[in-house]
């Protein structure tokens, strides 16, 4: 790590139980990972700032957990995920893309998260889900920016259009966490 930096650790785990949720993505602070067999985790981020913390996995309901960091110091803290068993309901389409919001270029391989159900932009950013109409969390996460999440409504047959803006991180810029 670098002066400033801080660590999060912790474990994935199923909900109500401790077996742990191997490969899931876990986000924070511009900095992205893979929890390892027994569900752990480790990220560095810049110190000194909260920081949504984001876990997903296929076939698992995405998390958003807000921890608080400490430079030079490490904070523990474990999510749980539940399962996924798909949407209910009569169907609507989400699409849109995924930008760079200093740069206003796209942003490849961003992972797009509604629930339990996951896609990546391609290569010109562009994502699309079928979800159920209702209101929902929306998660991007991608290394090198801030997580982005936000919530929306979608009714039926509908064809929403979202535009997920990503603010990227200063690297090496002092004061700035």
């Amino acid at each position: 790590g670098q002066v400033g930096d801080s660590f999060v650790t912790g474990y994935v785990f199923e909900s109500n139980s401790t077996i742990p949720i191997p490969n899931a993505t876990v986000s924070g602070g511009g900095n992205s990972t893979l929890t390892n067999s027994d569900g752990v985790f480790n990220l560095t981020v810049p110190g000194g700032s909260d920081y949504n913390l984001v876990s997903i996995k296929t076939g698992y309901n995405t998390n958003i957990t807000t921890i608080n960091t400490t430079v030079g110091k490490t904070t523990y803290q474990n999510l749980t995920m539940g399962k996924f068993y798909g949407f209910t309901g009569p169907n609507a389409t989400m699409l849109g893309y995924v930008k760079d919001n200093s740069t206003n270029a796209s942003i490849a391989n961003a992972i797009i998260s509604v629930d339990g159900l996951n896609t990546l932009s391609n290569a010109t950013g562009n994502y699309s889900l079928i979800i159920s109409e209702g209101t929902y969390f929306i998660a991007a996460v991608k290394s090198g920016y801030y997580n982005f999440i936000d919530n929306f409504t979608i009714t039926e047959n509908q064809n929403l259009s979202f535009i997920i803006d990503m603010t990227p991180i200063e690297i090496g810029v002092a004061g700035n966490g």
